[in-house]
């Protein structure tokens, strides 16, 4: 499931400026996420495209939102 980055905002604030909430998992990373798809499509080299992020680059990234994967529950 996703989750957006807003949801753990506990009443943050800034007098001056707007707030921009990311989220992003802190290494080191459980096995479900080490186990998740590195690849990101082809080799550089026979590929002219640029290809999609990779399942594990999604888990990692920071981002406005979070994803949580079912491999994860019961887990800290």
């Amino acid at each position: 499931t996703w989750v957006k980055a807003y949801t753990f905002d506990d009443g943050s604030y800034d007098n001056c400026n707007s707030i921009k909430f990311t989220a992003r998992r802190v290494a080191p990373y459980s096995d479900c996420i080490l186990g998740l798809n590195h690849t990101n499509g082809h080799p550089d080299c026979f590929d002219g495209d640029p290809d999609d992020v990779s399942e594990f680059e999604t888990a990692v990234m920071e981002g406005d939102s979070i994803k949580f994967y079912c491999c994860e529950v019961g887990t800290t």
